[in-house]
């Protein structure tokens, strides 16, 4: 059994139990995968295997991210690439995952949104209840598909501030009694170059141009990951933190205006200064006074 989310009443039992029952269901699966970035969809087909807190997912000769495999088990991420022989090791993804779902539906109950649920279609072959959360003026932010069962979230839609699909991801086939076994949570390839969050984010920096610039390691405070997006022009290093996740972000010129709104939707803090000809934004869960003071605690490799 999972545990109970606090600080969530009144809301339809389907969405209580998916929230509830997140890390510890048990499937295998195949899904189709759609997200948008800036001008492009990325368009995946999954694989999947769930134990618990283990999960594996392959990436089908379809996906823009073709033969990769990804690997979670406890509190760690390992990514192969196939195509660089590279395994990339971050932090787990899983709990961030239940972490924005949980911020959605705090903010659909601090806005007073409308939390609705209606039986609805079978989707692969399992019937749902359709959780849908919309906004005081009438438009739909995010639309769940849950099969009130087991919890699982079969399908899953989000929506932007104009009502265009955002994301989504919709299960094709699930097994809820599969035959899963340890070794589908390892990744051993001979000759593979494991990278650590820090060698990823200096071959970034090295790569892209950007300043060696780390906040400082204590409190908790872990570099889980590293990512450029935006065509190379800014760079994201994420921490977890007592308080979730933190965001590290550089950027070459002035601050990504999406990212911030996008920050101020999920109800996180800001705080953003500039160095040169590089500006920098911190994002998290803490007070605006603790991301400038962190602002403070940057060290250069």
């Amino acid at each position: 059994r999972g545990q109970r989310p606090e600080g969530f009443k009144n809301l339809p039992e389907a969405l209580t139990r998916a929230m509830r029952m997140s890390l510890s269901l048990k499937y295998s699966g195949e899904r189709r995968v759609e997200l948008r970035m800036g001008p492009e969809r990325i368009r995946n087909f999954e694989t999947i295997w769930k134990d618990g807190s283990n999960r594996r997912i392959e990436y089908d000769d379809q996906s823009s991210f073709k033969g990769q495999i990804i690997v979670e088990k406890g509190k760690k991420r390992f990514q192969f690439f196939p195509d660089r022989n590279e395994i990339h090791v971050s932090g787990g993804s899983r709990d961030e995952a239940l972490h924005r779902l949980m911020e959605s539906v705090r903010m659909a109950v601090r806005e007073k949104w409308t939390i609705a649920a209606h039986d609805s279609e079978a989707i692969a072959g399992i019937k749902t209840q359709k959780i849908s959360m919309t906004k005081a003026n009438g438009q739909v932010a995010q639309n769940l598909w849950i099969d009130p069962k087991s919890g699982l979230i079969l399908k899953r839609e989000l929506f932007d501030s104009v009502g265009t699909v955002q994301g989504f991801y919709e299960f094709t086939k699930v097994n809820l009694r599969p035959s899963i076994r340890s070794q589908d949570f390892e990744i051993r390839v001979p000759g593979a170059k494991v990278l650590t969050p820090s060698d990823l984010a200096m071959k970034l920096m090295n790569q892209h141009g950007f300043l060696k610039l780390f906040l400082a390691s204590g409190e908790g405070r872990e570099l889980d990951s590293a990512r450029v997006i935006g065509d190379g022009q800014a760079l994201i290093l994420h921490y977890s933190t007592p308080s979730g996740i933190l965001s590290f972000i550089q950027s070459k010129g002035q601050p990504n205006k999406r990212l911030l709104e996008r920050a101020r939707r999920d109800g996180e803090s800001i705080f953003s200064w500039e160095r040169g000809k590089n500006s920098f934004i911190l994002i998290g869960h803490q007070s605006e006074a603790e991301l400038r003071a962190l602002s403070l605690k940057t060290q250069e490799r």
